[in-house]
């Protein structure tokens, strides 16, 4: 069984330990402060919003080995919030605060079902929230139940 620091586990469990700076031990401005301040200890005098926070949270840790489906409850909802991406290479199909929203059709969808993928992407289109103009077959496109932006109550 792995030995974790003495006091370590009750500091989790009473909500006295979060999430800590990350400091790049390179490139000094790639440092950046902590973005998830919450412990995990429950408050019922918490907003709504910071309780969800506490319940996603958690639960995208356990989903970690299902990643799809952790993924997905990350853009619905927004929590746990990442750290933000330092490199962004696509061209601006994606939104370096937001991050990848969708996979985009594959050529072989293209291929198969070009008149489909252009009916999806309509669709896409029209259901989109994203709020930075990303539209399309892109990785910065909203899914309709992808509404972290607009706020979860």
């Amino acid at each position: 069984m792995k030995e974790y620091p003495e006091g370590a586990v009750d500091a989790y469990i009473n909500g006295t330990s979060t999430q800590i700076d990350y400091v790049d031990p390179v490139k000094s401005e790639l440092s950046t402060p902590a973005v998830n301040k919450l412990g995990v200890k429950w408050d019922e005098s918490a907003s709504n919003e910071e309780k969800l926070e506490r319940i996603i949270t958690q639960k995208w840790l356990a989903l970690f080995p299902l990643s799809t489906e952790g993924w997905a409850e990350q853009r619905r909802t927004g929590y746990p919030r990442f750290f933000p991406a330092f490199v962004n290479e696509s061209n601006g199909a994606v939104n370096t605060e937001e991050g990848v929203r969708r996979v985009i059709y594959s050529s072989q969808a293209y291929d198969a079902n070009a008149k489909g993928v252009e009916g999806g992407l309509k669709l896409l289109d029209e259901e989109n929230s994203s709020k930075f103009g990303i539209s399309g077959d892109k990785g910065g496109t909203h899914l309709w139940w992808d509404n972290a932006d607009k706020g979860n109550f």
